[in-house]
């Protein structure tokens, strides 16, 4: 039930798992995603940013923070997403976790906040 989409993948850029909400995200059966190559994520155009940018980074430091990137759905919709992750070890094996949010569910999650931030405001001590 993450509002967010949560996902593996291995040293070889295939998708080792996946929860529900990033299914849901790309409109396909969760267990199809394991062994999915992660270039299917993207159009051709956003494959080439993908590795520029974002290997680029993880190679460099071992993580990313809130990359815009376009996701692309199982209907060949392109899906405006802010893309998170972080390189680790897991028995011995590199693998990176990653952490992907629709650019309109951050704005609805960042003024629900604002909402009850404004709200406590006025609660006294």
């Amino acid at each position: 039930q993450a509002p967010c989409g949560l996902f593996l993948f291995s040293e070889s850029l295939m998708l080792l798992s996946a929860n529900q909400t990033f299914a849901d995200m790309l409109g396909v059966d969760q267990e199809a995603l394991a062994g999915k190559p992660l270039d299917q994520l993207w159009s051709l155009a956003m494959r080439l940013e993908f590795h520029m940018r974002v290997m680029t980074l993880l190679h460099m430091h071992g993580h990313v923070e809130e990359i815009a990137l376009m996701m692309l759905a199982a209907d060949g919709v392109e899906i405006p997403i802010l893309f998170n992750a972080v390189r680790r070890v897991h028995d011995g094996v590199a693998v990176t976790e990653c952490v992907v949010i629709r650019m309109r569910e951050r704005k609805r999650l960042e003024d629900e906040l604002f909402r009850v931030k404004k709200a406590t405001e006025h609660i006294p001590g």
